[in-house]
């Protein structure tokens, strides 16, 4: 008698070892072919990262630019007006009665309001279109408020007594407020200044 042929499992013509051996072999295929489609993942997400890292910080140039010329335009247009006021002024003087004159002429087309006229003495040369920061203290002497209200083409004489005899070195100057609400000092040396405690 013969001894029975082994009874050998088989589908498909592959013993189960063989099929565990195939699906072990296709589990670390698509183990690996994970793993790269996570790198490739992650290198185009730093790629864009960067990138969009570089396109911000170029739009956050552009931006400052950007506000850099609309802040100079801005000053520019706060100057528009104050540039086109000015003021003349001068001494007359006798023993009895010494004093200065100050003409302040608006060639804007605003008017300009709460003028104040005055004379400063300043040391030669080192003062001389010294900032108007002020018109209280300091070098500042003989402020005239004239609280007055100046038109477009209008002028505004003032004439005022000096205490003491005139100093060798003065200006004259006019603080004004313009219609954007923002005060200004200017002499008759044509300096030109914002002011900040009006």
């Amino acid at each position: 008698m013969s001894t029975p042929a082994p009874v050998v499992n088989t589908y498909l013509g592959r013993t189960p070892e063989e099929w565990t051996a195939l699906g072990t072999v296709v589990s670390a295929v698509g183990i690996v072919l994970a793993a790269a489609i996570a790198g490739l993942a992650l290198w185009y997400a730093a790629r864009t990262f960067r990138n969009d890292r570089a396109r911000l910080e170029q739009d956050a140039e552009r931006l400052a630019k950007l506000e850099e010329r609309e802040q100079q335009r801005d000053i520019a247009d706060q100057k528009a007006q104050a540039v086109r006021v000015y003021v003349v002024g001068g001494q007359w003087s006798n023993s009895e009665n010494p004093g200065f004159y100050a003409t302040v002429h608006n060639a804007s087309d605003r008017p300009i309001y709460n003028v104040v006229v005055g004379i400063r003495t300043y040391t030669w040369p080192r003062d001389l279109g010294a900032s108007l920061d002020s018109v209280t203290g300091g070098t500042i002497a003989n402020a005239v408020p004239t609280q007055m209200t100046i038109g477009p083409g209008d002028s505004l004489q003032v004439h005022a007594k000096y205490e003491d005899r005139l100093p060798q070195h003065y200006e004259t100057f006019a603080v004004f407020t313009d219609t954007a609400n923002i005060s200004w000092g200017v002499t008759n040396f044509g300096h030109l200044s914002m002011v900040r405690n009006c």
